[in-house]
């Protein structure tokens, strides 16, 4: 079997694996596809209790103020909260929450002076 028809993404490879197999144990598939077995079994870490409380508070926090950042939303936590907590985890618990994104400046005209275009007028 060519190297360049097997799927590269380790979702795929990990599907392509039988745990149930009757001849050939994980070990040896794993081998076969070249799929690590550490990323075979591998499942991601869910997130602790804690930061479950503290993304309940941002949630509660960003109904009342959806347009608080992150910076913001650190310094509604740490002031009537009392909550110590870092405006990086906040940022990255806004982003998991879908609370983050960037937002446009478009209120405010630029100060920089407009510069006409002189060559409107020609052809080539």
């Amino acid at each position: 079997m060519a190297e360049k028809n097997l799927p590269n993404s380790i979702e795929a490879k990990r599907l392509m694996i039988e745990p149930n197999h009757p001849k050939l144990s994980i070990r040896r598939q794993c081998d076969l596809i070249g799929l690590n077995r550490s990323s075979f079994y591998w499942q991601p870490a869910s997130e602790s209790p804690l930061n479950l409380a503290r993304m309940r508070l941002i949630n509660e926090e960003y109904t009342r103020a959806p347009f608080y950042g992150y910076r913001k939303m650190t310094a509604q936590l740490r002031n009537p909260h009392g909550y110590l907590v870092n405006h990086k985890r906040v940022a990255r618990l806004m982003g998991i929450m879908g609370h983050l994104f960037a937002a446009t400046n478009d209120c405010c005209p630029s100060t920089a002076p407009q510069i006409p275009l002189l060559a409107a007028g020609f052809e080539d």
